[in-house]
């Protein structure tokens, strides 16, 4: 056996390994195509031309091309949203705000299409991420909520802040919100603990939650580039 049949015979391990390695999704495709292209040139070389001929088609062509329409088509991430300014809201049919672009890059990286579900309510949005109707929760919420339940994707500092009149917690956005709109006294507003506005995501979505730790990790000047057009910065 000469070099060449050795190179020849090597692409196979070494195509199915860059396939198990891949993290994207689309990546990972074209890397199944690889294989099956290395696959036939080891048929042709053990002498079996038809058979070749039959993985270059089915194996490599068509499978790829199918896995990339099957992906296009059905990879949706489910949002569900509590309304808060800046971060995300309904304007003219639009959800847009820091989250929802966060989340628009997120799925532009990971060749997924994007439906945002808008909340009124914390407990609702809860119970339908439990249930699996969402993937992902958000809204200004904190890194406490459904703690048991859910894993957080932190993504910008915040500070937790206590009403005098019933000790409820609210973060530092929601009760600027509040005060604007004359339905919280400023004198009422205790400061607490410096806290993260959070991505909440199922426990169960294992691969969801990779996949937002690594874009997290790898898109941070993307990140710092969307906080400030949104708001100038990190909040105090």
């Amino acid at each position: 056996m000469d070099w060449m049949d050795a190179l020849i015979i090597g692409l196979l391990p070494l195509t199915a390994l860059i396939t198990v390695l891949q993290r994207k999704l689309l990546h990972g495709i074209i890397a199944r195509g690889m294989f099956g292209l290395s696959a036939s040139l080891v048929y042709a070389f053990l002498g079996a031309p038809d058979v070749a001929v039959t993985e270059a088609l089915m194996g490599a062509l068509l499978v790829t091309f199918l896995y990339v329409v099957v992906v296009k088509s059905t990879g949706v991430l489910r949002v569900g949203f509590m309304t808060l300014h800046p971060m995300i809201e309904e304007i003219n049919g639009e959800t847009e705000g820091l989250e929802a672009d966060i989340l628009k890059t997120f799925c532009r990286e990971y060749h997924l299409k994007s439906e945002f579900h808008k909340f009124d309510d914390e407990k609702e949005m809860e119970e339908a991420l439990k249930e699996g109707r969402i993937d992902v929760a958000c809204g200004g919420l904190m890194a406490d909520f459904g703690r048991k339940d859910f894993q957080t994707i932190p993504f910008l500092p915040t500070r937790e802040l206590h009403l005098r009149s019933n000790n409820a917690k609210v973060d530092l956005l929601r009760a600027r919100a509040l005060i604007y709109s004359g339905k919280l006294n400023p004198e009422e507003i205790v400061p607490g603990k410096e806290a993260w506005y959070v991505f909440v995501i199922s426990r169960d979505s294992s691969d969801l939650v990779a996949l937002f730790r690594e874009f997290m990790e790898t898109h941070r000047e993307a990140l710092e580039n969307l906080i400030k057009k949104h708001l100038g910065g990190a909040p105090e």
